[in-house]
């Protein structure tokens, strides 16, 4: 009975009591439905930043693209404003709490307001596989990696922070990893820990800075389709031993950079007004097993 009522909604209404006319309406406000947000995504000259900073302004919304290389930030930037996006590049090393705060002011000068952050800078650099173990990681290595994973992740959040806290609104993104929740696949106990430390700060600062209308949640992706780099690591494993991961994921492929983008929009539009603190995994279900 409730079957056949639902169908008849349906056919009469459009979609579950939503005449068609609406849901016309409301399809297209969700497809610019952050139009004239503001969002800083860092480390958005490559990989999965790149495909985030993409997805949000096909959504509408202004960017401010950072990354190291300044020949990165100008392909990206050519890149949204070819496809009628609005763009802004912006060299930050986000380890160096004085470039965050200027990469900040400068998106306040150009845009006049911030709305999102994506803190997606970051990295397992020379911490891959057993070399921890097999030969030790110098301490101005392992000290990189917790810079820019964890401390940048801190320095953008501060800095954005009293912007967001005036306004009292404000969305921020934290891209950890699957690394931080279980143990990587491809780097080291430095970027764990790295990683973990976001997890923590996220949850901390989703309290702190909830009662001012600001939503602090993270995404842990897997092993990931997302650049050169990536890629590599994971075609330099012999078949036998690319298929046994792959066998451990409940949907037994990959990962894309679109599919960790499109969690991203999610966080930063209305539609997860209510969600705050939390964690979500785009692993293909890996970390069930």
């Amino acid at each position: 009975m409730i079957e056949r009522d639902i169908s008849m909604q349906m056919s009469q209404s459009g979609t579950y009591g939503i005449k068609k006319e609406h849901h016309d309406y409301f399809e297209e406000e969700n497809e610019m439905r952050l139009r004239d947000r503001v969002a800083i995504v860092t480390g958005s000259g490559s990989g999965l930043g790149k495909a985030m900073a993409f997805a949000l302004s096909r959504k509408g919304t202004k960017i401010v693209i950072n990354d190291i290389e300044s020949q990165f930030i100008e392909e990206v930037v050519s890149q949204i404003r070819d496809t009628g996006g609005i763009a802004l590049g912006v060299i930050c090393d986000v380890s160096k709490p004085t470039e965050v705060q200027a990469m900040v002011n400068s998106c306040l000068k150009e845009f006049g307001q911030i709305d999102i952050l994506v803190n997606n800078a970051g990295g397992c650099a020379e911490d891959i596989g057993d070399r921890f173990l097999e030969e030790g990681l110098p301490h101005e290595k392992w000290q990189r990696m917790m810079e820019v994973n964890l401390n940048g992740t801190i320095h953008c959040t501060m800095a954005v922070m009293p912007h967001m806290i005036r306004r009292k609104y404000g969305k921020i993104i934290n891209i950890s990893s699957q690394a931080g929740r279980f143990g990587s696949e491809l780097a080291g106990p430095c970027y764990a820990a790295a990683k973990a430390g976001q997890l923590g700060f996220t949850r901390q600062m989703a309290i702190e800075l909830g009662p001012y209308g600001i939503n602090v949640n993270a995404i842990t992706p897997g092993l990931m389709i997302s650049g050169p780099r990536v890629d590599s690591m994971w075609l330099a494993r012999s078949e036998e031993a690319r298929q046994e991961k792959l066998n451990k994921i409940p949907l037994r492929r990959l990962g894309t950079a679109e599919e960790a983008a499109s969690v991203v929009v999610f966080l930063a539009s209305e539609e997860s007004s209510y969600i705050t603190g939390a964690t979500i995994d785009v692993n293909g279900g890996r970390f069930m097993c």
